[in-house]
């Protein structure tokens, strides 16, 4: 290290949001991922492995406003549409209920209890390119809102390169 001058060691795995060495696709990725978080949108952020995908998803994430932001974020390989309403509700102070289409009940009445509050859930599904089909699928119920009119929070699934080809 100190023959090139570093102070901290490269390739760590623990790599602090201050510490991420910033490229310009990066820098591009965060002004596309502030632009799903604004309109409420789905976002995708793929990369290899060890491209920091995860600290660009924690920076964004610790630099949110409190006031207007709750984040949600899911890290559940292979990720079914149980586990993931049990993390969402857990997020919520909810139990998940017994039965999937309870929790999906659930989830859908504490979301239009939010409608119109000035405080949103940002939900973020890393290692999403091990999502099941059925997954996918529940991913469109959850955002579909007045037959498709709004989305009701913004939606950052983060992934590997194969994630593309869903």
């Amino acid at each position: 290290m100190e023959k090139w001058n570093w102070s901290n060691e490269p390739f760590r795995r623990d790599v602090t949001v201050d510490g991420l060495f910033e490229t310009g696709g990066h820098k591009e990725a965060m002004a596309r991922l502030h632009y799903v978080l604004e309109h409420k949108s789905l976002g995708l952020l793929t990369g290899e492995v060890g491209s920091g995908k995860t600290t660009l998803i924690r920076r964004l994430l610790t630099g949110l406003d409190e006031m207007k932001f709750l984040p949600v974020y899911i890290c559940v390989l292979g990720l079914k549409p149980k586990d993931f309403y049990a993390e969402l509700l857990s997020y919520m102070g909810e139990a998940m209920p017994f039965g999937l289409s309870k929790a999906r009940k659930l989830w859908h009445e504490r979301i239009q209890g939010q409608a119109g509050m000035e405080r949103g859930w940002v939900v973020v599904i890393d290692e999403a390119q091990d999502m099941s089909e059925e997954m996918i699928q529940e991913l469109r119920f959850v955002r579909n809102q007045q037959m498709d009119a709004s989305s009701p929070f913004p939606l950052l699934l983060v992934g590997q390169p194969e994630m593309r080809c869903y």
